[in-house]
């Protein structure tokens, strides 16, 4: 994955505050994405996320950490939409 590629799945992550994402990690995991807080590390070129930790959020979820190159897929549960996918982007 290119570091654009993980800017542009972080930007989808960002705006979706509040709204149920599923997101698909090397080896098949997916998980429920509430919302996020991210960084970037001096000198690496892809950000980590956390997920699901707003004190705000009604919703009790699992905790997650993985960083932006990791991400497979980004996918609406709703709807069915694909929001982002690695060998598309």
């Amino acid at each position: 994955m290119k570091p654009e590629q993980g800017e542009a799945a972080l930007a989808i992550l960002q705006t979706r505050d509040d709204i149920r994402t599923d997101v698909v990690l090397e080896g098949g995991r997916k998980i429920a994405v509430w919302n996020i807080a991210w960084g970037r590390d001096i000198g690496e070129d892809f950000h980590h996320v956390t997920t699901n930790i707003s004190p705000d959020a009604p919703h009790e979820h699992a905790i997650d950490v993985f960083l932006t190159n990791e991400i497979v897929a980004i996918l609406d549960p709703q709807s069915g939409d694909v929001l982002f996918r690695r060998d598309a982007a």
